[in-house]
């Protein structure tokens, strides 16, 4: 028996509509199993992941993409940013982000496969040789945060709900 209402895995790339049959460099995906059903939008579950995630690990993603990866990024959270990641399209579904800058372009996809059932996949387009050889260093980390923010988030939407005695 598993001790949290939600199941969080690392599965294959399926193929992406949003990106119009652009070929990417680098991709993973993560998906989200909730043993009963969930109404959050796909934004509501990104926006939960990233911007209510620990404050230093928030710098820490942001400065890996502004310093490292070198995009160019938008304020840290507004209507259409989060975390500095351009909002290029939303409904209760699908959120699709992106981010670019000189060495490589970023795209985030988030899917409401069902109400018990959501993917994350990032896609890496390399801009430069130099992405070709950062990726793999900066891979292992961003797979075990990627998996470590949608943790969290399942477990913000799936936690019972307190009520007050008044």
């Amino acid at each position: 028996m598993r001790s949290q209402p939600f199941r969080v895995d690392q599965i294959a790339v399926a193929p992406e509509p949003l990106l119009d049959s652009s070929v990417y460099d680098e991709a993973d995906s993560f998906e989200v199993r909730l043993d009963h059903p969930d109404s959050h939008s796909a934004e509501e579950w990104v926006r939960t992941a990233l911007e209510d995630a620990p404050a230093g690990l928030r710098l820490l993603i942001r400065r890996v993409h502004r310093d490292v990866i070198r995009f160019r990024l938008g304020p840290q959270s507004d209507a259409d940013h989060i975390l500095g990641w351009q909002i290029v399209t939303s409904s209760p579904d699908v959120l699709q982000l992106e981010a670019a800058g000189p060495v490589a372009r970023g795209v985030i996809v988030a899917r409401r496969q069902s109400p018990t059932r959501a993917t994350l996949t990032t896609f890496v387009f390399y801009r430069n040789s130099s992405a070709r050889f950062m990726w793999p260093f900066i891979r292992p980390v961003h797979q075990r945060v990627a998996r470590y923010l949608l943790h969290r988030a399942a477990a913000t939407f799936t936690a019972p709900a307190v009520t007050s005695m008044h």
